[in-house]
């Protein structure tokens, strides 16, 4: 490559949004090099420069100032032009500085590409500040990623910028504008992850990818998306033999064709099918006691929900569940997932407890302090967060908690504090940045967030204002931090080195000149009558009295000590939790909720009752049975007298009539011989 190889030039949008057309030949071989940050101007990063090294080893760099005259605004743009000779490889050296010291460094090794102006984005990002990666590799959001940037990764440049969090270059002027996360391979919430919100593996709604949903009530049995695969979940006693999802599991392995399964055939001197899904099928000659031949096969008319109490008369199949037929009556049992929460048959098992209002359990609500939520695997997630809130804890049931506008510990993101017990000021975060309110008479000349407010206005070199400086052989600077300062003559009161000051209220000159009272922990020294003392900063408390510590009490955020000192943040059966001065419900502890929504009573009902088990209004209410809640789960403890649990199934709780079931006669599983009936639990030829 020759030095008239190619160039480089920052960018101006004006000339940058109509390249193509103005700024060059077209179409253009050039790589638009883009830097945004995180981190804050000019707190954190106060100047980002660009070195280009080519083929041949000539360098080309330049600087972007982000503060002070002539400052940029990021993100930085910086075009590479090429014009003859190879087209790459360059070495392209971003870093971010402050104060003249490097912050960040990323680095990236990329070609031109003939014909087309690409986009080499070089985010630098306040995860990757002091972490040093192997070689050739640089730090980039996520960690540690190749310096070596494949053509693929190069879109074409859209005419604009793209900011930090756009996955697909964004929209302009303001790059990626937060929303809701949803399943179509994009980054909705602009947090550099895309569809985080859904599990491929198993949401029946996007299994595998997003929008391809499984079917969800086919007949007979039950849509389930299992490692990004849908399936079908057969109802006891039927299969998929056609292996066609949109039929769902249309053979019953009781009928003589498909006798226990698909390719299990009753013929010639075995033409009947008999038995159960739990004792298994088989071929027999004749139906056997119990049982009544039903055009080839041998149902139960007890048990069977196709031939239930006579041949041919089937249980209505209802949405989201399958059919049973206990004692001869027909009822119904809910597919995975879903319950009767109406209590109306009719309507089958009609709630989604992957719904927000009947999340796990009927009438669980979803209701997430300043969020979206959603209900997965049977609790609440949170989909995103209002705007100005976030989820810090990483704790999904108290919402989205912290506020991101004015918490000084997370400003504008939760990893975003600000500084913490700066000189002479209090940290405030207003609309999302960091700033500084001063202690009367002093101010921050620096510009650094991190020194406070380092400059006393009485002092001659910086008298009223940062820059007014008091002249003269002898300069001096009177006032006081109430009516102000202004250079003078004469002092009013004591000198000391220029500055005119009370030395019974100075706290730089307590008493007498050069007298400091001493800095304490979250507080700003005072004087008073000549004495030192201390006044705490917002949101800090001294709560131990101790003042050798300061005001070493965050009151924003002490469960014990929230808004004032010993205002404690205590609720029965909860944790409690400190919100930017303001008492809040943290989690439940195991075996409670909040049913009422009342921040005063906590977590005030117990899930392990029968009207209430595993959650808020989930009834324990077993046929002919006496419940018991365990653990938030519903058992039985007893059957109802004459009744038993047959089936082994806590749902369909003591199912048997034991005084009149033929083949359950006394005690389950005691069948009735030849034409026997089941009279009060004893089997006989009289009549009942």
């Amino acid at each position: 490559m020759t030095a008239r190889g190619w160039t480089a030039v920052f960018v101006s949008l004006a000339c940058a949004g109509a390249l193509a057309a103005s700024c060059g030949p077209d179409p253009v071989t050039e790589i638009m090099v883009v830097v945004d940050s995180d981190m804050m101007v000019p707190g954190e990063l106060d100047a980002v420069r660009i070195e280009v090294t080519g083929p041949t080893g000539m360098l080309k760099s330049a600087t972007a100032p982000l503060s002070g005259e002539g400052a940029s605004t990021l993100p930085v743009t910086l075009g590479v032009v090429h014009r003859d000779g190879s087209l790459g490889p360059l070495m392209v050296v971003v870093s971010g500085d402050r104060a003249g010291a490097n912050v960040v460094t990323r680095t990236a090794r990329v070609s031109f590409i003939t014909r087309r102006t690409v986009v080499l984005r070089m985010d630098l990002v306040r995860s990757c500040v002091g972490i040093m990666c192997p070689a050739e590799r640089t730090c980039a959001p996520g960690g540690c990623r190749p310096i070596n940037v494949d053509p693929s990764e190069l879109a074409t440049w859209p005419g604009y910028p793209p900011r930090l969090g756009d996955v697909d270059g964004g929209t302009p002027p303001d790059g990626c504008v937060p929303m809701p996360e949803l399943c179509n391979n994009g980054d909705d919430d602009c947090d550099l992850r895309v569809d985080e919100d859904f599990d491929l593996g198993t949401d029946r709604d996007h299994c595998g990818a997003c929008d391809s949903t499984c079917p969800i009530d086919p007949p007979h049995g039950a849509g389930t998306c299992t490692g990004g695969v849908c399936a079908l979940l057969c109802d006891p006693g039927f299969e998929d033999c056609d292996a066609d999802g949109a039929n769902g599991c249309e053979t019953s392995l009781l009928d003589p064709r498909t006798c226990g399964r698909c390719d299990s055939v009753c013929s010639g001197a075995t033409p009947f099918c008999a038995g159960t899904p739990k004792t298994g099928y088989s071929c027999l000659a004749m139906c056997g006691m119990g049982t009544m031949e039903c055009g080839g096969s041998c149902p139960d008319t007890q048990t069977n929900p196709l031939h239930c109490s006579a041949c041919g008369l089937a249980c209505p199949d209802r949405a989201s569940s399958f059919p049973i037929c206990v004692a001869g009556s027909c009822d119904l049992a809910c597919d995975p997932g879903y319950h009767d929460c109406d209590g109306d048959p009719a309507s089958g098992c009609e709630s989604d407890l992957r719904d927000v209002t009947n999340c796990g359990g009927c009438g669980v609500m979803c209701a997430l302090p300043n969020a979206v939520e959603a209900c997965g695997g049977g609790s609440c997630g949170i989909v995103s967060c209002d705007t100005g809130w976030d989820n810090c804890d990483t704790r999904p049931e108290n919402g989205c908690e912290t506020s991101l506008t004015n918490d000084p510990t997370h400003c504008g993101r939760c990893d975003r504090p600000c500084a913490i017990d700066p000189s002479n000021s209090t940290s405030v975060c207003t609309a999302g940045s960091c700033s500084l309110a001063c202690a009367a008479g002093w101010a921050d000349c620096d510009s650094a967030l991190e020194t406070g407010c380092e400059t006393s206005l009485g002092d001659p070199a910086h008298c009223g204002a940062c820059a007014t400086a008091c002249t003269g052989a002898t300069p001096i600077c009177d006032g006081n931090p109430i009516s102000g300062y202004a250079c003078s003559a004469a002092c009013s009161a004591t000198n000391c080195s220029g500055s005119c000051v009370d030395t019974e209220t100075d706290p730089r000159n307590c008493a007498r000149c050069g007298n400091v009272c001493p800095d304490r922990a979250g507080s700003t020294a005072t004087c008073s009558g000549g004495r030192c003392a201390f006044m705490c900063d917002s949101g800090r408390g001294d709560c131990d009295g101790n003042a050798g510590n300061g005001c070493e009490t965050d009151l924003r955020s002490s469960t014990a000590n929230c808004g004032t000192c010993s205002n404690g943040c205590d609720y029965p059966n909860a944790m409690g939790a400190c919100v930017v001065s303001t008492c809040s419900l943290g989690a439940c502890i195991a075996g409670y909720s909040d049913c009422d929504g009342q921040l005063a009573n906590g977590c005030e009902r117990s899930t392990r009752t029968l009207t209430d088990c595993g959650g808020c209004g989930i009834v324990c209410a077993l046929r002919s049975a006496t419940e018991s809640c365990s653990s938030g789960i519903c058992d039985i403890v007893t059957c109802d007298p004459n009744h038993g649990d047959c089936d082994g199934r806590v749902d369909t709780g003591c199912e048997i009539d034991l005084n009149r079931d033929r083949r359950n006669c006394g005690i389950c599983g005691n069948a009735c011989a030849g034409a026997e009936r089941c009279c009060g639990g004893v089997c006989g030829d009289r009549p009942c």
